[in-house]
């Protein structure tokens, strides 16, 4: 019985229905006893030299005949146990008058009830392989599992673990028993289960040593085994095993250099930060990377003496984790005079926030300050809200008046938002959707509840008057400083021309589209779907004034005239017959007005947006040939590093004219506005009257309604 998702291998249900599919018959996992006797026999110290018969458990027992074979062959002491209340029956009447002494027991195998350091032998045929699934899977119940193996163990005794060998599998292992554990990979002969199938078995050996210290793992393979024609399955268990043996040697240099005493850190250095490795035979099932940052002294303002603060791994390449100047301003924003940052591996983080405080905490011990406790003074914070993971239960509509919005993230980028709209009734009749989807009027009396209510998107529009992104609000005021030239090219029939890179969810064109009297805005995305998303949820229409465009944004500044723009990598959806029919270049060839809204995908750079390929001096350039007498770029720059903020402006100021500047947040955000001639602004009467002009040109088009206050955004702008 093949379970619908890997998931499965973890619900009790669909192992009861397993086992009463089989009918008793058993079923055993990668092979049966006699292929694997002599592996146990030689690795396990089950070979019957002993003078005492070693204490087995076989975790995860289901109905395979493994523990009934080692009884018939003298090992008596044994313990079966299993999650199944109905298999455990079934074995143990299967079992009981032939083999009297064997025990079996209904338990969970993360979760086992027996006192510490009790068996000599644990035996697990599949059982890592099941809770693990697949790839990208919480490991909370696998990680648990061999915190109980490590537990239950005596000194010197053996996890034998039987597995399909998948990457994801042995790299959780492997970082999971990395301390006091001596670790082997056996091949396993050919199988009357495995033969024919492309994947083969291993028998991995454990040996607990409480107090060594980490060792490598160890390969033994034939070099003449038909195990080495596996070719996808061998070599990338070799890598798995090549890089954890690269960390467990840093590790074994690291405590051979004894580069820290007991007492290093008892005092708080300001200024000070220390890269370390953490670990600990015996007591810590894993390693970490930390960083040690003492707080400046110029930092007045403390809530903790000493926090720890969680990266998962996810997230340590970004700028904010990965670089000095990062990590010194969460340092600052921890409000910490010591911060612990720990860099935590996938596998750990996947599993909960106890499992990973109760591990890391011994480690941690010996980076306290004096006067500092783990177990109550000092906090463990997280990025990302320390949230694992987030379910929606219900989404629901109230019957107050409070605002609804739609927002827009990417994924490579998931604590930007980069969209928000404004949602607003088409009509003052209102509904709500039953269970079933059927539509009923709404009562005023009776309250909405999330049992009967949703959000019926037939019933909302998003209001293109309104812009949520403080950042389009102040590029909207920015146009006051070529506001005269906007109004000497209305007066003068010019069609405005202005191009936009990066759509997003398309409320910037739509705004401007709406209020300003601009005869052309095209807009560039390099993602179809971001365009598909503007047009389904935010309103983003196209039409003889707006064109959509998929390509790559810097062919913008490419020959339009020849084709395709640069290296041909434009592509518009545009045809022939909506291009415009003039012979002026001014018109044609040239913007008005050149907006980059883009965002980019590489957080280690310090900057969100824009991408450093539209501030390199030939993209500069080219952007001022481009742009026609009167005209301005416009660039959205988000960096949480401070460099940005002035070398950017500096770029520009070699190429254009003037450079203004407009802050939107704090040290974070700012939109910089490049002019390739001077501008009539002399003073902050000149810059309020020119807001007020692009106020009027917008009303003459449309009620500005939820438009923003421009006349107290331009009191902001500095020139750089």
């Amino acid at each position: 019985m093949e379970p619908s998702k890997a998931s499965d291998f973890k619900e009790l249900k669909y192992w009861d229905n397993f086992f009463e599919a089989r009918d008793g018959k058993p079923f055993e996992w990668y092979g049966e006893f006699h292929e694997f006797a002599e592996l146990l026999a030689k690795h396990c110290g089950m070979g019957g030299s002993s003078d005492r018969s070693p204490r087995i458990l076989i975790p995860g027992c289901g109905n395979s005949e493994l523990s009934a074979c080692l009884y018939d062959v003298g090992f008596k002491d044994i313990i079966n146990i299993d999650f199944s209340k109905k298999v455990i029956s079934e074995m143990l009447k299967k079992n009981i008058r032939q083999r009297p002494e064997m025990k079996w027991r209904v338990m969970d195998m993360t979760d086992m009830k027996f006192p510490d350091a009790v068996f000599d032998v644990i035996i697990d045929k599949g059982g890592l392989d099941a809770l693990l699934g697949e790839p990208g899977q919480v490991t909370t119940h696998a990680t648990s599992f061999l915190l109980e193996v490590g537990r239950l163990l005596v000194d010197g005794g053996k996890y034998a673990c039987i597995t399909l060998g998948q990457s994801h599998v042995i790299e959780f292992m492997l970082s999971t028993l990395r301390h006091g554990w001596f670790i082997n990979i056996h091949q396993v002969p050919q199988t009357s289960t495995t033969s024919g199938s492309r994947l083969r078995p291993f028998f991995v050996v454990a040996t607990r040593n409480i107090h060594g210290s980490c060792s490598l793992v160890s390969l033994s393979f034939d070099p003449a085994s038909d195990l080495l024609n596996y070719e996808e399955q061998v070599p990338s268990l070799q890598k798995v095993v090549e890089r954890e043996n690269m960390i467990r040697s840093l590790i074994i240099e690291a405590k051979e250099d004894g580069l820290f005493d007991a007492k290093t850190f008892e005092d708080i250095v300001p200024n000070r930060r220390v890269s370390k490795l953490l670990f600990g035979e015996g007591i810590s099932c894993s390693s970490y990377a930390c960083t040690v940052l003492d707080a400046p002294d110029d930092l007045k303002t403390f809530q903790y003496k000493c926090a720890v603060f969680l990266v998962p791994k996810g997230r340590r390449h970004e700028w904010l984790f990965s670089s000095e100047e990062g990590q010194w301003q969460v340092v600052e924003s921890a409000k910490a005079r010591r911060l612990i940052m720990v860099f935590l591996d996938t596998d750990f983080y996947s599993g909960s926030m106890e499992i990973i405080q109760k591990d890391l905490s011994p480690l941690v011990q010996e980076l306290l300050p004096i006067g500092c406790n783990i177990s109550g003074s000092v906090p463990y914070l997280m990025c990302s809200d320390g949230v694992l993971k987030r379910e929606i239960l219900d989404e629901v509509e109230s019957t107050n008046n409070k605002r609804y919005f739609r927002r827009l993230a990417f994924r490579r980028n998931p604590n930007m938002i980069q969209s928000e709209a404004l949602l607003v009734k088409m009509s003052s009749k209102a509904h709500r959707r039953s269970k079933t989807g059927s539509k009923v009027n709404k009562s005023p009396k009776k309250k909405a509840t999330k049992d009967d209510l949703c959000l019926n998107d037939d019933e909302f529009q998003v209001d293109h008057s309104y812009l949520a992104s403080p950042y389009h609000s102040v590029m909207i005021a920015g146009l006051s400083l070529v506001a005269p030239n906007i109004n000497d090219w209305i007066s003068s029939d010019v069609l405005v021309r202005v191009a936009i890179v990066g759509l997003g969810a398309g409320l910037l064109p739509m705004f401007l589209h709406k209020h300003m009297p601009f005869g052309r805005i095209e807009v560039i995305e390099l993602d179809p779907v971001i365009g598909d998303l503007a047009k389904r949820y935010f309103g983003f229409v196209e039409d003889d004034r707006m064109k959509l465009h998929i390509g790559d944004g810097l062919s913008i500044l490419g020959e339009r005239t020849k084709g395709n723009g640069i290296n041909g990598q434009f592509i518009s959806n545009v045809s022939s017959e909506h291009e415009m029919k003039s012979n002026d270049v001014n018109v044609i060839d040239q913007l008005h007005i050149l907006i980059i809204d883009a965002d980019s995908d590489d957080p280690s750079s310090g900057m969100s947006c824009p991408p450093v390929e539209f501030l390199e001096e030939s993209f500069l350039l080219a952007a001022k040939r481009k742009l026609c007498e009167g005209g301005m770029l416009v660039i959205n720059l988000v960096a949480r590093a401070k460099a940005p903020h002035s070398t950017v402006p500096d770029k520009l100021k070699k190429v254009f004219a003037e450079v203004y500047s407009l802050e939107v947040d704090e040290d974070v955000n700012r939109v910089l506005f490049a002019l390739p001639q001077k501008s009539e602004v002399n003073s902050l009467e000149d810059i309020v009257e020119l807001a007020g002009m692009i106020r009027k040109l917008a009303i003459e088009r449309a009620p500005w309604g939820n438009g923003p206050n421009v006349e107290d955004l331009v009191v902001k702008i500095s020139k750089c």
